[in-house]
């Protein structure tokens, strides 16, 4: 190969072929730049053949493909070569293109020095031999550049270091500024960078060192007036931070040094025990002598250990503060012994000792201060209150609430003494207002109850109307607690209680006699309410009525009661006592009184009445107890007889109809008649004409005496066995009796026994008094005058009526029956006996007498046409006659037609 421009390389360029491979190499000589032509060619080994051609086109035909080379003469012959060594040449060109050198400087020193807090600084000529590179390129422009800053065990972080950043410039000058207070030593570094590309930048670095020299210590104060409350004791006081914002001057000073406090014109011996001190912390504590009050200024300053070589401070400004002995008023407290308060409806006044606890006047020195409490209330009712809710200084509580009047009441209260406010001093509560609250729950209300009248057996659900049954605290849980709700009859406690409503419960009174008040009892969580009926429930014996004297109407009685009666005793006699007639509704009718029965919790009684209480009541009525009313519209004729009858009562007497009403016609029903409470009805198929003097119902049986059928002259007697009527007629003695009526049956063992006033039974010749054996009559004794009324305890028979002999025995007015042979009951009574009613061991009897026993008077008892013979169970004797006591109404009893069980 050839090649132009050889100075461009520092060496001949080789080219070897190796195979087919052919590796070509340079190098470019030092600092040159510029263009080199290669022409190559490739040779082998091959030799060539000399020819020489004579004319034009004339190669022969063999060698016309090979390459041809000729000189280049004119004309022919010609003489040249066939064949070829070396190839066609090939061009190639090499090019030195420049590169730039980097620049170059260096410092002429390894380190500047200045001391903390110097300021600005400036260092001229540092950098020395800066150089943009070769000759060739000292066109080229040039800067310096901050690389890097590192620390070389400095306290602080490169950013914290420096205030102004190191900067070098081109005439060698550094400049830079270090934060104040910094010191340590930094590794700078510098990069110097031209602008010829390729190799542009040169670096190099030097130490900055700034020596540390003391800064002073400075503080703030929390509070430049310190005031403390005395107390009457020693005082030691402490104020945690009362210094804040410490600083013993730069960081490093901080970690590494100690400040100490120095108070002047603290030192007061009148006011302080021992001296005022600040800790390093900087608490202040001091202690101050007892009951010394005044004020003292004070300074003071910081000093730390970092001393003062080189113009360094180790001590701070002096702060001023002051210290003042003062008298502040401690705000009262207290506690309530409870956020809830009960009290009852038309209770007595409520106080309730120790309801405000723990009552603080303060500190101990002001125990001598007076306390008020006060006491902001809303109630649910202006009314409420006849004395609004207050506490007084020993933390009771008191109010008063309105008769009547029950409701809650929100109460608010804070207490106050008389210590006053100066110097900031409180005098009431801080903590704000305490809150209780008063609830006055009302006393259950009794409007009223059915029945009033009960049986002394009990037994029968009483009905009681009112309010405020339920108990008013825990309700959600009041159908758990039922036994919460108590019913007292008297001093009994009333069975099988049910609280319906708020405004109505039940319950079943035990056995018992007499009128006792209805008392209700709720128990609630923290008391009870109570209340008591005005009226009372009477639980009776027995039942009177009969005519009041000089026939100016009918009265009705109960009994036993007053001052004799009780409860049934251990053998099941009641206490002799008494009757009373109710004056309310006395006399309660405006004629005699015939007949009587206790029915559905009523008094229904029967006469020849036009009037009942106030009110128009043809022939029956009822009472309650407390009122009298009418049953239906009455009858148009009167009522001799009444029985119990299963759930209906038997009415019979000289009627013939239901007088009609705005709410319907009369009924043509007869003289035997039932009222279920609401309707009157027949017996059976059968409507009964005449008059029924007497009735008696057995279990299912009901036996019907009176002028009912004619037939043969005989006055009949009927029985009805729950669905048929049959008349009662033996086989051999004929039917019913003769000769006069039957007043009077009873039953004793399935025997029929009936008196009266007849002279026969069956046919057979009997005088007032007969019996049936279900199958024939038969004649039970003479008697000289009518029979009004039979009775049996167990199988004894009792007779009592007009007749005052029987069999010609002397016999007054009543008699017993015993193992057939009839006998009196002591000395009898001297007039008639209407009306006979055992019980227990005692027989009632009831007339128009006034001595028993030929007396009139029996143990300080007027004897006034009822009394009571009682026979001895134990020793199967007679026991002596009792008297009915009626009290103040004795004089009023003209005679007595009926007495009867209270069912």
């Amino acid at each position: 190969f050839e090649y132009t421009n050889p100075q461009l390389f520092a060496q001949v360029p080789q080219l070897v072929v190796e195979g087919t491979v052919g590796t070509f190499s340079f190098q470019p000589a030092q600092d040159k730049i510029g263009e080199s032509q290669f022409t190559i060619r490739l040779k082998d080994s091959g030799k060539r053949v000399p020819i020489t051609i004579f004319n034009e086109g004339g190669l022969p035909p063999e060698q016309s493909a090979v390459a041809v080379e000729l000189d280049s003469t004119d004309g022919y012959p010609k003489k040249g070569w066939v064949g070829s060594d070396e190839s066609a040449p090939h061009s190639l060109t090499i090019r030195v293109l420049p590169v730039n050198d980097p620049p170059r400087f260096r410092f002429g020193l390894p380190e500047v020095v200045v001391w903390a807090d110097s300021g600005f600084q400036q260092f001229p000529g540092i950098a020395i031999d800066i150089e943009a590179g070769p000759e060739d390129e000292l066109d080229q422009s040039v800067s310096f550049r901050l690389s890097f800053v590192e620390t070389q065990g400095s306290f602080y972080s490169s950013e914290q270091f420096f205030a102004s950043k190191p900067e070098l410039f081109l005439n060698g000058t550094l400049q830079f500024e270090a934060a104040p207070t910094v010191s340590g030593v930094m590794l700078v570094s510098f990069t110097l960078e031209d602008d010829g590309g390729g190799d542009d930048a040169y670096e190099d670095g030097l130490l900055i060192v700034v020596l540390p020299i003391n800064h002073a210590p400075s503080f703030s104060l929390s509070d430049s007036a310190v005031r403390v409350d005395e107390t009457g004791d020693v005082v030691t006081f402490t104020q945690e931070g009362f210094v804040t914002n410490l600083t013993l001057g730069a960081q490093d000073e901080d970690i590494s040094q100690r400040g100490t406090f120095t108070l002047f014109g603290c030192d007061d011996e009148t006011m302080f025990m021992e001296g005022t001190h600040i800790d390093a912390a900087g608490t202040l504590t001091f202690s101050l002598k007892a009951g010394v009050l005044g004020h003292v200024d004070c300074e003071v300053l910081v000093r730390d250990d970092g001393g003062t070589a080189n113009g360094g401070k180790d001590t701070s400004t002096s702060k001023p503060f002051s210290i003042e002995v003062i008298t502040v008023n401690q705000a009262p407290s207290f506690d309530l012994s409870s956020f809830s308060v009960f009290s009852l409806e038309n209770s007595p006044p409520v106080r309730i000792s120790h309801f405000a606890t723990n009552i603080s006047r303060g500190r101990t020195v002001e125990e001598s201060q007076r306390v008020s409490f006060q006491l902001r209330t809303l109630a649910s009712s202006p009314y409420l209150f006849n004395m609004e809710p207050r506490i007084d200084d020993l933390g009771t509580l008191a109010f008063s609430t309105m008769a009547g009047e029950y409701g809650d009441a929100e109460v608010y209260a804070s207490i106050r003494d008389d210590g006053g406010t100066e110097n900031g001093g409180l005098d009431q509560n801080v903590i704000g207002d305490k809150w209780f609250s008063i609830t006055t729950y009302p006393q259950p209300r009794i409007y009223g109850f059915s029945p009033v009248l009960g049986s002394p057996v009990g037994g029968v659900e009483l009905t009681i109307e009112g309010r405020f049954f339920h108990p008013r605290t825990d309700t959600e849980l009041f159908h758990q607690h039922v036994d919460r709700v108590h019913v007292f009859v008297g001093d009994a406690v009333c069975q099988d209680i049910t609280v319906h409503s708020d405004e109505k419960l039940t319950c079943v009174p035990p056995a018992g006699q007499g009128p006792k008040k209805i008392r209700v009892l709720v128990r609630e969580r923290m008391m009870n309410r109570t209340v008591e009926s005005e009226t009372a429930f009477t639980q009776q014996v027995f039942l009177l009525g009969g005519i009041v004297s000089e026939m100016s109407g009918g009265f009705i009685a109960f009994g036993p009661f007053g001052r004799n009666s009780g409860n049934l005793g251990p053998s099941q006699i009641p206490a002799p006592g008494g009757a009373m007639i109710h004056r309310d509704v006395h006399p309660i009718a405006d004629k005699g009184i015939r007949a009587i029965a206790s029915f559905q919790a009523q008094i229904v009684f029967g006469g020849t009445f036009l009037k009942a209480g106030n009110n128009s009541a043809h022939s029956i009525a009822s009472y309650s107890g407390s009122t009298v009313s009418p049953v239906g519209p009455g009858l148009d004729g009167a009522v001799s007889t009444l029985s119990r009858y299963g759930q209906v009562l038997v009415v019979g007497g000289s009627f013939t109809k239901v007088l009609g009403s705005e709410l319907g016609p009369s009924l043509m029903l007869g003289s035997l008649i039932t009222w279920d409470g609401h309707l009157w009805s027949t017996i059976g198929d059968r409507v009964f004409s005449g008059m029924i003097t007497s009735t008696l119902a057995n279990a299912s049986l009901l036996y019907v005496a009176g002028h009912f059928d004619d037939r043969d002259g005989q006055n009949t007697v009927a029985l009805f066995d729950g669905e048929h009527w049959m008349p009662i007629c033996g086989r051999v003695s004929g039917c019913g009796v003769g000769g006069g009526e039957i007043l009077a049956m009873t039953n004793i063992e399935n025997v029929l026994f009936v008196g009266g006033t007849f002279t026969s039974a069956g046919g057979i010749p009997c005088n007032s008094i007969a019996r049936w054996d279900g199958q024939e009559w038969f004649q039970l004794g003479n008697l000289n005058g009518g029979v009004n009324s039979l009775a049996s305890l167990g199988a004894l028979l009792f007779a009592g009526g007009f007749f005052t002999e029987i069999n010609g025995d002397a016999i007054s007015h009543i008699a017993l029956y015993k193992s057939g042979v009839w006998q009196p009951l002591g000395g009898g009574v001297n007039g008639p006996v209407y009306s006979l009613l055992p019980m227990s061991a005692c027989l009632y009897v009831c007339g128009e007498f006034g001595q028993v026993d030929g007396k009139s008077v029996i143990r300080e008892v007027s004897v006034r046409h009822t009394a009571r013979w009682c026979f001895d169970p134990a020793n199967n004797v007679d026991s002596m006659w009792e008297a009915i006591d009626f009290g103040d109404s004795i004089s009023t009893i003209g005679s007595c037609r009926a007495i009867v069980p209270m069912a």
